[in-house]
């Protein structure tokens, strides 16, 4: 949803302090990092649907009662059969309102005998198979990430979808809307797909390697001055070889293959090594490239904020995240002749937009204040106090 806001979609997230966003929460008080990332752009509606009369005013909402807007796109992520639950499933949104598009994202999928599993990031790891490849070959236990990726991801085909399904029944496609379905594991084994179809063909082919690859050889992190700076080399065909023998100091015509070179990994590992050692990641960098070899210096988040690439293109994104603070963000992720640039905002307070919202329903003043007194509707306290 926050890929859609930023290229011009009018996104309100829908929150409540009764069951908030655990991504908003989580450091304590109503705003962190995470939550600031991914929440940009958005509105922020405070509505407790837990209320007969909350659950109205959402549905109204999305019908576009009172002149509001109608929803063209729900999204949702919350555990199988939440929604239903709550009386706001596809169902109870087609009725209010049959144009709307529903996009619904959970870890296993709303079918099949996982589906009701609860879960994030590393449930979605290891489950799609990423824990177990993500690792050396050598170790007792999976070593993991910290990254999100699968969340990332999955949230770029909730937006796919979502324009999908837009686009289809503008088109004519569909007569109405629809429900789309982004189960997150599922998303996981599609990103390695080639790796499924090689293991279908000849089982046990596909394990942890750390950072080697069958592709070529030597291929992997190598150790470069300083404390834990490193560089990645991936040296992919034969042609490549000979280059970085040269800055290497390896002079052995029995290497010439990559078959032979894989066969000597550890060997050939530790001569590159020796070289990598006495010079800087990016002198090696910049040595491999001019000779034709791919290579690239391991950045950290701090040496990322002041990277000349990406402040060249213009990538990295400041803003005054209240009540945090000045921060740097990602950028978009894509830009396009012709198009507007994208529209990047802080995040919303919870309830920050909730007065304007109500307006739009066409509740006048009074009934806002009244459903805001009975806790119907949330507002932004922080504003508020100030």
């Amino acid at each position: 949803s926050r890929m859609l806001a930023e290229y011009g979609a009018d996104v309100i997230k829908i929150e409540s302090r009764t069951y908030p966003d655990f991504i908003r929460v989580i450091l304590g008080g109503e705003m962190s990092p995470s939550f600031a990332s991914s929440s940009r752009s958005k509105r922020s509606l405070g509505i407790n649907v837990k209320t007969d009369e909350g659950r109205r005013l959402l549905l109204d909402l999305a019908a576009g009662s009172g002149g509001a807007a109608r929803f063209d796109v729900v999204v949702e992520n919350g555990s199988t059969g939440v929604m239903d639950d709550l009386g706001l499933g596809y169902q109870h949104f087609a009725a209010a309102n049959p144009d709307v598009i529903m996009v619904s994202s959970q870890l296993m999928g709303s079918s099949g005998p996982w589906s009701d599993w609860k879960g994030y990031g590393p449930n979605t790891q290891v489950t799609g198979g990423m824990t177990h490849l993500w690792d050396y070959p050598d170790v007792e236990r999976p070593s993991g990430s910290q990254s999100i990726f699968p969340h990332h991801w999955a949230g770029r085909m909730g937006a796919l979808a979502a324009v999908a399904g837009v686009l289809g029944r503008r088109r004519g496609v569909m007569a109405r809307g629809c429900h789309s379905e982004v189960c997150q594991v599922e998303q996981t084994v599609g990103v390695m797909g080639d790796l499924l179809a090689r293991e279908s063909l000849q089982a046990g082919s596909v394990k942890p390697q750390g950072n080697r690859r069958d592709l070529g050889a030597p291929w992997g992190l190598f150790p470069c001055e300083g404390e834990d700076q490193w560089v990645a080399i991936c040296c992919r065909t034969d042609s490549e070889w000979p280059a970085l023998a040269e800055l290497v100091g390896v002079d052995d015509p029995t290497l010439e293959t990559v078959e032979a070179r894989r066969g000597r990994e550890d060997e050939l590992e530790e001569a590159v090594s020796e070289w990598t050692r006495t010079l800087s990641k990016h002198a090696v960098t910049e040595a491999c490239l001019a000779a034709g070899v791919p290579a690239g210096p391991m950045l950290t988040s701090s040496q990322q904020l002041q990277d000349p690439h990406l402040a060249a293109r213009g990538y990295l994104v400041e803003l005054d995240q209240p009540p945090i603070g000045v921060m740097t963000f990602e950028g978009p992720a894509f830009s396009a002749t012709g198009m507007v640039d994208a529209d990047i905002r802080p995040a919303p307070g919870l309830g920050q937009h909730t007065q304007e919202i109500a307006a739009e329903l066409g509740l006048d003043e009074a009934a806002i204040d009244d459903l805001i007194a009975r806790g119907i509707l949330e507002i932004d306290l922080l504003a508020a106090e100030s």
